[in-house]
């Protein structure tokens, strides 16, 4: 049985002052990849509009790794990923606050991708077999989370 997970996500137009909405997945849903499309907003976007989002957010967890969030301004953000519009990272993530919260988001689908699919594979084999194989399949996906995912 699918388990249902609130998510908060960010409005498109949250830096007009727009409030933060809350949107429900089931847990299936985040398995198969549908959550990363609605919560991107990526949806109808053009490819150009889409590749800036994820240039951004890869820039960002590199920045945000290497020097903490707090000491990464939003303008760095933009810079670092080749815009002369410094505001950018506002218009499509409303403040570095919205692009945490949307790292957060995309990190945590992935990961729990990964657990779906690798408890699939047990289930396939007649398992989990033993509390260890339920364990790592609940640990593993987040423990080899890497910089080199870009959910």
């Amino acid at each position: 049985m699918a388990s249902v997970v609130d998510i908060p996500c960010e409005p498109k137009a949250r830096y007009l002052g727009s409030p933060i909405r809350t949107t429900q997945f089931n847990s299936h849903e985040l398995s198969r990849g549908l959550l990363l499309e609605t919560v991107n907003g990526d949806q109808g976007a053009d490819t150009g509009n889409a590749d800036l989002r994820r240039r951004i957010k890869v820039v960002a967890r590199r920045l945000f790794a290497e020097r903490g969030i707090r000491d990464v301004t939003i303008r760095e953000i933009a810079r670092e990923a080749g815009q002369k519009n410094l505001g950018v990272v506002g218009y499509y993530f409303g403040n570095k606050e919205g692009l945490v919260s949307e790292l957060l988001v995309d990190a945590a689908a992935l990961i729990e991708a990964r657990r779906n699919a690798h408890l699939d594979r047990l289930e396939a084999e007649g398992g989990p077999r033993s509390v260890h194989q339920a364990v790592e399949a609940l640990v593993l996906p987040s423990v080899q989370f890497s910089a080199g995912d870009e959910g």
